[in-house]
């Protein structure tokens, strides 16, 4: 049976230098904002309705017309498994800060579970 496992933390680690705060191996979780898809408060709230903009919903559009799906945006370090129950399984980190330097940067992310951590490296171009 597949068990729904809320995630505790979300950490991003820069492997080149980012800014003067952030040089190579740095946490830079405090640059980024982290969207999401929740069905917590509609479940809790007795599966009462709401109305949405579909303006919200950038870059997830495809949960807009989803009864129930509200689409929930905090900073990365804010991210926990209180806020994390019952989510869809699409995240969508955004930087609020760009780099010093424009280019290619190698990421390193950790997605704290209860009981593991999933390691993933993604590159992104400024």
């Amino acid at each position: 049976m597949f068990q729904r496992v809320s995630i505790y933390k979300i950490e991003v680690y820069t492997v080149e230098n980012f800014d003067a705060s952030h040089p190579a191996g740095s946490d830079i979780s405090d640059l980024i904002e982290c969207r999401y898809i929740s069905y917590y408060d509609y479940i809790q709230s007795g599966y009462k309705k709401e109305d949405k903009d579909v303006g919200q919903y950038i870059d997830m559009t495809e949960y807009w017309g989803i009864e129930g799906a509200k689409m929930l945006k905090d900073e990365l370090t804010k991210i926990n498994n209180r806020n994390t129950k019952l989510i869809a399984p699409t995240l969508v980190l955004k930087f609020k800060k760009e780099p010093e330097n424009k280019g290619k940067f190698q990421f390193n992310l950790v997605f704290h579970l209860e009981e593991k951590e999933i390691k993933d490296s993604i590159e992104y171009e400024f």
